[in-house]
């Protein structure tokens, strides 16, 4: 039994094509180098780590929260090394 091959129509050619030779001459069906916009989940809620808070619910809280505890992200850092604090 012979595979079952997949075709196209083609407009320009007005007759059915292979589909593996028509998305080859277009180059359709590729992965695009055009940017793509990337969607992310809000953050379920959780009690803030600093004390009297509260309760802190999806991004924007979460910004405020640790902008007004003086607190930095840690996924802001990109592998940069910090200097120890001095405290003396």
């Amino acid at each position: 039994m012979m595979p079952r091959e997949r075709y196209v129509w083609d407009p320009e050619r007005s007759d059915l094509v292979p589909a593996d030779a028509y998305y080859a001459e277009r180059q359709c069906g590729t992965r695009s180098d055009l940017p793509t916009p990337q969607l992310q989940r809000d953050y379920e809620g959780y009690r803030s780590p600093v004390a009297g808070h509260g309760w802190v619910e999806g991004r924007a809280a979460r910004r405020e929260d640790l902008k007004r505890a003086g607190c930095i992200d840690a996924r802001d850092f990109n592998g940069t090394r910090l200097k120890p604090l001095n405290l003396d």
